[in-house]
């Protein structure tokens, strides 16, 4: 349930002193007070879990693909399927299945040694896992399934010596093939191996003991991706097989995310842990919705596949040559042999609707322009291209797509990753492609409304931003009676109660940074804010039919297209009571 606070207290506070300081108006004051008497309180910067909900706090996330968010670098990062995005926080992902349970029931291969958890762990928790040798070349290992091909992965541990002198090693990399000599000492050490390029999905993890009768103490082994990190230090320790469902908040086991950046360091193997700078709050935009899209682009990250053809004066291709926005040495060099090179990919014909087409796109030389096509050449549009790494896009309503680039200057040359087309007025986050045309499912996140939201009287506030216009993106709505509390309709702020729509403010057609809305409803009357200005009551019908579940990011009575947010969300603020207006201003300001 998050903070323990009293519901009788919070009552007492809302019905007490909110109208006592509502009135004396010191503001400061008054929105601490505010949010300190909402009835759900959701930051949603790096977990879905609420620090206060009056009624159930437990979420529902379904997204049945993987997907990628920025993190505070402003890299691109994957999560698993059924994982939440948090955009602008730090993240750790533990591949380290079972990595407080080191047998071979747990999935570790073992190999002529004994594994029991009898030591005392740097925590002082008999947590810690003895391994003896029971004959020369003893082994425990496994696979860290959370890396690709060309990820940046280490791996990491706590260990000490128990008994013995002989060589202790870490095994990592494809097959566990690689061997890094370690000498443990009599004290705990939390040690790392070298940083290694992925070469295949299961990248093994583990240690071996050459000498019959030599122990080693060992405490939560980490295997985890660092591709494009400034500081590739290990990160905190994330477990895998010990929490339930929603684990560490993303609701996937083993990942979590963070508010600081990484502060631990490396010398000669041993790790140093220490806390990292914060990361600033602008950075931490919150949760990520987006509904599904599909790129129809195949080999999107391939531009030597024969699905890429080359004509006019040619675009050479070089593949693999620079660090790609992922963090990975994947994007391909495109270099014009002659003037007015194309590389473009035929889509086929499918039914006209607007269509965004678009690649990650940075110059390596040259000054010439740069165009990209959405219908096979007949029409071209400049784009403009830089030395650092941008989404760079063009729309057009048509039935035959055919996408691809135009490098004007022979000898120009660009640096290329992801290109992606979607049925849309906007290009989302990258989804890869090979063979075939990928889709991505939508981010689908709920909580119960019983306790935490009442359909006859309210207040909700959020703070989010958005990629791109759209036709009714939801942010607080009812799950499957298409009920809005506070969502954007086009380029208005609105509310619906199922018999009118209420008008808000204006808000922008792209957003990228964040804005505050907020909208409440009660007694005959609905009225919403955004950014301190507050819009022109409207008529509400008197309940808003609440359904079992409320939404975040998105709204009900469909999951797909753009009722989704397509952008990021955090600081849900929910009452059962509607606010004074002034305090809406207040708190949107």
């Amino acid at each position: 349930m998050g903070l323990n606070v009293s519901t009788a207290f919070k009552v007492w506070l809302r019905r007490k002193l909110l109208p006592l300081v509502v009135r004396e108006n010191p503001s400061k004051f008054l929105l601490w007070v505010t949010n300190f008497a909402a009835d759900f309180q959701l930051p949603l910067l790096t977990t879905l879990v609420p620090t206060y909900s009056a009624g159930s706090g437990t979420p529902t996330f379904t997204r049945a693909t993987t997907a990628y968010v920025k993190d505070f670098e402003d890299v691109w990062r994957q999560v698993p399927s059924g994982a939440a995005r948090f955009e602008g926080a730090r993240v750790v992902r533990n591949g380290v299945g079972k990595s407080e349970t080191l047998t071979a029931g747990a999935g570790w291969s073992v190999s002529n040694v004994t594994s029991v958890q009898d030591a005392t762990a740097p925590d002082g928790t008999l947590t810690a896992w003895t391994i003896t040798a029971t004959a020369g070349g003893g082994s425990i290992l496994r696979a860290q399934n959370n890396a690709v091909i060309g990820d940046s992965t280490l791996s990491s541990m706590w260990i000490r010596r128990k008994t013995g002198t002989g060589n202790i090693s870490m095994y990592y990399g494809s097959g566990g093939t690689n061997v890094l000599p370690v000498q443990p000492s009599a004290t705990w050490q939390r040690m790392t191996d070298a940083i290694r390029t992925a070469d295949a999905i299961n990248n093994y993890f583990g240690w071996s003991l050459n000498t019959n009768g030599d122990a080693i103490e060992v405490w939560h082994p980490q295997g985890e991706i660092v591709s494009g990190a400034s500081n590739q230090a290990p990160g905190e320790y994330v477990s895998v097989g010990v929490l339930s469902d929603p684990y560490h908040g993303a609701g996937v086991d083993g990942i979590k995310y963070f508010t600081t950046e990484n502060g631990n360091s490396v010398a000669s193997n041993v790790v140093t842990e220490a806390t990292g700078a914060a990361i600033p709050d602008a950075t931490l935009k919150g949760y990520l919705a987006e509904g599904q899209r599909q790129n129809r682009c195949i080999h999107a990250q391939d531009f030597t596949n024969a699905a890429w053809v080359s004509g006019g004066g040619g675009i050479a291709v070089t593949p693999n040559t620079a660090v790609a926005p992922d963090g990975t040495t994947t994007a391909d060099t495109l270099t014009a042999s002659g003037a007015n090179g194309t590389l473009i990919q035929d889509l086929g014909v499918v039914a006209s609707a607007a269509k965004a087409g678009g690649l990650y796109l940075k110059r390596k030389t040259g000054t010439g322009n740069i165009d990209l096509t959405l219908d096979g050449g007949s029409t071209w549009t400049t784009v403009a291209v830089t030395s650092s790494w941008l989404l760079l896009e063009k729309t057009q309503t048509l039935a035959d797509e055919d996408f691809g680039i135009r490098i004007v200057t022979s000898g120009d040359a660009v640096y290329a990753w992801t290109a992606q087309v979607e049925t849309a007025a906007f290009l989302s986050s990258p989804i890869p492609t090979t063979t075939a045309a990928v889709t991505r499912n939508a981010d689908v996140l709920t909580y119960a409304s019983s306790g935490n939201l009442l359909g006859t009287a309210g207040t909700v506030y959020v703070e989010c931003c958005w990629k791109a216009g759209g036709a009714g993106t939801g942010m607080v709505c009812n799950a499957t009676t298409n009920r809005g509390y506070v969502f954007r309709s086009g380029l208005t702020l609105q509310q619906y109660d199922g018999t009118s729509s209420v008008n808000g403010p204006s808000v922008l057609a792209t957003q990228p940074t964040l804005q505050k809305q907020a909208g409440s409803w009660g007694g005959s009357s609905m009225v919403s804010a955004s950014a301190g200005v507050l819009g022109t009551p409207g008529s509400f019908d008197g309940d808003m039919n609440a359904d079992a579940n409320f939404t975040i990011g998105w709204r009900g009575a469909g999951v797909g297209g753009e009722s989704h947010l397509f952008g990021s969300i955090r600081n849900v603020r929910v009452w059962t009571q509607a606010l004074p207006d002034a305090t809406l201003q207040s708190m949107t300001t």
